[in-house]
């Protein structure tokens, strides 16, 4: 059940709707195949696609997830999450911060394995190349086939930008 307002793929375009909750709030939705699942209403500064993951500024703003911006000086500690739809620059909508969810990933991306960035934007990987980021808090229960994807199966957990890997 989904809370008064709360849509989860729900944008409120910026240039004709506006904000239609404080950024920062904070949504519960209780789904009856998944579970419980929170999300986090956000403006992203760049468009992106479902299940992109965007990682959070000052103010709630979130720019897509990528090993060049996610370092020790602009995002490590910052929370992360894969937003519900696709937005344009300057729209707002929700992120999802816990609970199981789509995640964007490159080809081959493991279950249960650890999570990194990678140079493509608001998406996760599990090589483990030196200088992309961790990110702990969010696993797959199942494999991303051979290409990038949205993968389905996603476990988030309050997940943030981690170390930088060597």
């Amino acid at each position: 059940m989904e809370f008064i307002g709360l849509s989860r793929s729900q944008v409120n375009v910026a240039a004709s709707i506006g904000r239609q909750f404080r950024l920062g709030t904070l949504g519960s939705f209780d789904d009856t195949e998944f579970g419980t699942q929170i999300y986090l209403y956000v403006q992203v500064v760049q468009a992106v696609i479902r299940g992109s993951l965007v990682l959070t500024l000052t103010g709630e703003e979130a720019i897509p997830l990528t090993t060049a911006i996610a370092g020790p000086a602009v995002g490590q500690g910052h929370q992360i999450g894969a937003v519900q739809a696709v937005m344009g620059i300057g729209d707002f909508g929700w992120m999802q911060v816990y609970g199981r969810g789509p995640a964007l990933t490159e080809g081959l991306a493991g279950a249960s394995r650890f999570l990194n960035t990678t140079d493509e934007a608001g998406s996760l990987d599990d090589d483990g190349s030196a200088l992309t980021i961790a990110v702990p808090g969010i696993i797959l229960d199942t494999a991303t086939g051979a290409s990038q994807a949205v993968n389905e199966s996603a476990h988030f957990n309050w997940p943030s930008a981690g170390a930088v890997l060597s």
